[in-house]
């Protein structure tokens, strides 16, 4: 961790299942939620280095440090809506996601993501980078619904064909810890 202070990590209420059903009966306020192979801490270094560049290969992504997950927490967060305890959805502020990760949102707006004009690198803020993802989400909607005739032809020829209908199905059924990096 940044600060090595514990701290509260909100999570939404599948994802809350999914860790007590993990959790070992005799869990401590001490017990790591991922130990390493052998306890104690894992080692970033060794993580990077080793599992992190198979674990990308055998899903097709591009490899990249893992640190920049945690840019695509902060976008995905950005553009997220949570269900909140008065049953209303909303996205969190910036100064929500900045706790969450140890910055503060004048650091997240002033970096935004950087993004691709044609050859030419640009920076945009958090606002825009919500606004041109919703609008590249649409149309990979849009192309999964055409190529699998609306959901009712899913098959494993489709898939092969068109592996981006799979992160167009996850967050389908199951939003939104169901999130695939870019």
């Amino acid at each position: 961790m940044k600060t090595q202070k514990k701290r509260s990590f909100p999570v939404n209420p599948k994802l809350a299942a999914l860790l007590r059903s993990i959790k070992p009966e005799d869990a401590t306020g001490e017990t790591k939620v991922f130990p390493a192979p052998k306890g104690g801490w894992i080692d970033a270094h060794n993580l990077a280095n080793r599992p992190w560049h198979i674990v990308l290969e055998r899903i097709g992504i591009e490899y990249r440090k893992l640190y920049q997950t945690r840019h695509t927490f902060i976008t995905a967060a950005l553009e997220t809506p949570i269900m909140m305890s008065d049953g209303k959805m909303r996205f969190l502020e910036a100064k929500d996601i900045a706790k969450l990760v140890v910055t503060s949102a004048k650091i997240i707006y002033e970096h935004g993501e950087s993004c691709l004009n044609g050859t030419e690198a640009h920076r945009i803020s958090a606002a825009e980078v919500f606004v041109a993802n919703l609008i590249i989400t649409a149309q990979q909607v849009e192309s999964a619904l055409v190529w699998t005739a609306n959901l009712t032809n899913i098959t494993p020829t489709i898939l092969r064909q068109h592996p981006s209908v799979l992160p167009i199905l996850r967050m389908a059924t199951a939003p939104p810890i169901a999130r695939d990096l870019p």
